[in-house]
């Protein structure tokens, strides 16, 4: 399982993971509008879990607009939060 980091500081993460921050697009959170879309992400590319930096100074927008748009999208898409601290938030893909 990978690590979906959406963080723009990616270089510090030793695990497999995908980065998911504005400064990339390779994953392109504006165009998931549905759970069932944003699970075949996770499904695709084998995420375990995901690491979500919330900081204002945080390049993660298009995280944080479908957030906004659909607040029950990781419950929907059977994530769950494990933990928090400060600004970082991490989910549990089931």
């Amino acid at each position: 399982k990978k690590i979906l980091l959406v963080e723009q500081r990616s270089y510090y993460c030793h695990a497999p993971f995908l980065v998911a921050a504005n400064i990339q697009r390779f994953v392109r959170f504006e165009e998931i509008v549905t759970a069932a879309q944003l699970r075949e992400l996770l499904d695709r590319h084998a995420i375990g879990l995901i690491v979500f930096n919330s900081s204002v100074w945080a390049k993660t927008k298009g995280f944080q607009d479908m957030l906004r748009r659909r607040p029950s999208i990781l419950e929907e898409a059977r994530v769950r939060e494990a933990g928090s601290r400060e600004s970082c938030a991490l989910y549990r893909v089931e």
